[in-house]
């Protein structure tokens, strides 16, 4: 096998194992962090693979990660979004005492 081979496969493969990950995370920054590298690792084998570059392939991966940042910067813009008062009030308390504890 060639070299530009191993490189599309490998990639194909550590998009497949960042996507994986990125399902067992909690963290939405995270979740859609690593689902931008994801992407970005299936269209550097979309391009390398046999046969020529998979253009409709690479265009789907770059529509998923161009979503996935506009996300990331309306969260990182707006702050976390909480599904009830409860959560927020637990957030909010977890927050002040990160706070006291990294000015003391």
């Amino acid at each position: 096998m060639n070299r530009t081979v191993l490189i599309a496969y490998a990639a194909s493969n550590l998009a497949s194992i960042l996507t994986m990950v990125a399902y067992l995370l909690r963290d939405i920054l995270w979740l859609r962090f690593l689902t931008i590298l994801s992407c970005f690792a299936g269209m550097v084998f979309g391009y390398l693979v046999r046969g020529g570059p998979l253009w409709t392939y690479i265009t789907w991966n770059v529509i998923f990660a161009l979503i996935n940042i506009v996300q990331i910067a309306i969260i990182i813009k707006t702050g976390p979004v909480f599904t009830s008062p409860k959560k927020r009030r637990n957030c909010m308390r977890r927050c002040s005492k990160t706070s006291r504890r990294s000015n003391s």
